[in-house]
Formats: structure tokens, C-alpha cells, sequence
């Protein structure tokens, strides 16, 4: 039989035996029967999930609390419904439905709050940040 090996390059050669490279390091065995430790689950705080009502995902707590203040929901909306008629958009190009409902959980009421959630970068901000966030304060205030 041949040895096909020839015509490969050094690197991609096996030597035959480990006295024929004396610099390659030695092979060691594996264990076959390893057990492993189940990974321990930590939570900090309160655990989030989402919930259908009323047409949107609402955040609740592992109680079934609801986190997300659907009055200000429901404003929110009727304000995206505006914004999106005045740019001539559908209403999930200014935000999405996920986005109401983080905006109506959360509260924002500065930039740097209303640009970390998930969903809004700085040029959503720009077109439409002031208003969103004028309208939170005016909820919270009432």
C-alpha cells in the first residue's frame, strides 16, 4: 500500500511513531466517564416575562403582576398614531408594539433613559424622543 502522506505538506503529516518527532507533544487520554456539576440558576431581582392584553405584550413579574402601566400604554399609542400621520408612516416605523410597552414599564423621562431601551437608537430620539418623553412626564405628573 502506498503511503499518500508523502504528498501532503510536514505540517499536515502524522508521524508514525513519537520517537520519529521528539518535540511533539505527548498525547493524553481523556476520561470517558466525566460527570459534570448541574449549573446553579441565580436570580437578581425580579424576573421579567410578557403577556398578551389587549393587543400588546405587557411586561408581569413571576407573580403575574403587571409591570407595565397600561394607561400610559394606551397614551403612547394614540401619540405614535399621530406622529406616524404627520410623517405620512405606518405606526411601527416610528415605534413597535415591544417598544410601547418597555416605554410604558420603564418610564423614561430623560434622553439617556429613553435611547438604553432596546428598540431606540439616537435617531429615533431625534425624530421622536422629545414628544414621547414630554408625554410620559405629563402622565406621570397627572
Amino acid at each position: 500500500m502506498e503511503d499518500l502522506s508523502k504528498d501532503k505538506p510536514a505540517y499536515f503529516r502524522i508521524p508514525e511513531s513519537s520517537t520519529a518527532n521528539p518535540q511533539a507533544p505527548e498525547m493524553i487520554p481523556v476520561k470517558t466517564n466525566t460527570t459534570r456539576k448541574s449549573a446553579a440558576v441565580h436570580t437578581i431581582g425580579h424576573s421579567e416575562r410578557m403577556i398578551e392584553k389587549d393587543g400588546f405584550k405587557v411586561i408581569v413579574d413571576t407573580n403575574g403582576s403587571l409591570l407595565t402601566d397600561m394607561d400610559l400604554l394606551v397614551r403612547l399609542k394614540a401619540l405614535r398614531q399621530t406622529l406616524a400621520q404627520e410623517e405620512n408612516l405606518p405606526a411601527y416605523c416610528v415605534l413597535t408594539n415591544d417598544v410601547l410597552s418597555r416605554l410604558a414599564t420603564d418610564k423614561p423621562t430623560t434622553r439617556e433613559e429613553f435611547v438604553e431601551i432596546k428598540g431606540i437608537g439616537e435617531q429615533r430620539y431625534k425624530r421622536f424622543g422629545e414628544r414621547f418623553i414630554a408625554e410620559i412626564k405629563k402622565h406621570i405628573e397627572s
